[in-house]
């Protein structure tokens, strides 16, 4: 397998090199097919160039360091190159808005079955922290701040409602941007979802509540929320309420500080709104 870039037209006809793509002296056009016909069935910008035709051969040796190539359950394609198709794949479902997402909670063990499935309910991330143990549901909790990106220990850090209401001093709205942003949580390939991502998604569940969240693709569970306004970083509105993170930061006037915006919704009602970042809320990654 070669990648288009690797690929030689040694007379300059618009055809490769395909046989015997090392050889000096090979006939490229052999096979004779342009670059048109080549198929990139991952759409990582690499093609396949053994068999063009074949649906499930792998087209990316470059795989274990080109973020498009994660494996991604069902589509039959040997995504990373490992010589196993879906191995250690990251399951997925396809929006109406064409983006794809995560099936489950980041830390969850299954697709939620009900809006109240404790087993689909997953992790709680500090908003911009890493995957360093703080955001299991039963993780220890200190009140010491943290004053470098990544906290020095797996505990919960609570702030006991003193403004900003970070974990984190001081503040960083650049943690969690993009796939490769500073602390992103989500597997090789996604991300956490911007504050328009979850708008656009929302607006196609036919319900604005907690109905229209479990009853769209994404089947979003009311996992809850973990409180840094106490000794004991208490789990509250578990089955009640859900709150999903987004990378958007926003100025809270009030605390004098950044929040950030985030998904929240109930039986009644759905909306966005600002919150504090010390909070353990739940993460749905996206692709990227």
């Amino acid at each position: 397998h070669i990648d288009h870039g690797d690929a030689v037209d040694r007379d300059g006809d618009g055809f490769y090199d395909i046989d015997n793509p090392c050889s000096a002296t090979d006939l490229d056009d052999t096979i004779a097919f342009d670059q048109s016909t080549l198929v990139d069935e991952d759409g990582d910008g690499f093609y396949h160039i053994d068999n063009p035709f074949s649906e499930t051969d792998c087209d990316d040796t470059k795989a274990t360091v080109y973020p498009g190539a994660t494996e991604i359950c069902g589509n039959g394609i040997d995504d990373n190159c490992d010589g196993i198709i879906d191995e250690g794949c990251i399951p997925t479902v396809t929006s109406s808005t064409g983006r794809i997402w995560m099936d489950r909670n980041l830390g969850a063990s299954q697709v939620a079955t009900s809006p109240d499935d404790a087993a689909s309910y997953g992790d709680l991330y500090q908003w911009g922290r890493n995957a360093d143990g703080h955001q299991l549901r039963d993780s220890q909790f200190t009140q010491t701040l943290s004053s470098t990106n990544q906290s020095a220990n797996s505990s919960f850090i609570i702030t006991l409602n003193n403004a900003p209401n970070d974990w984190l001093t001081p503040q960083n709205d650049n943690l969690w941007q993009g796939v490769s942003g500073i602390n992103n949580p989500c597997p090789s390939g996604f991300r956490v979802p911007t504050e328009t991502e979850w708008i656009e998604e929302k607006a196609t569940w036919d319900s604005q509540n907690s109905a229209g969240a479990f009853g769209s693709v994404l089947k979003l569970p009311k996992a809850g929320i973990r409180l840094d306004n106490n000794s004991g970083a208490e789990l509250k509105n578990v089955g009640v309420k859900g709150l999903y993170s987004s990378v958007t930061p926003i100025y809270n006037s009030t605390s004098g500080g950044k929040h950030s915006v985030l998904l929240d919704f109930s039986d009644t009602n759905a909306g966005m709104i600002d919150g504090r970042r010390a909070r353990g809320r739940s993460v749905r990654c996206i692709k990227n």
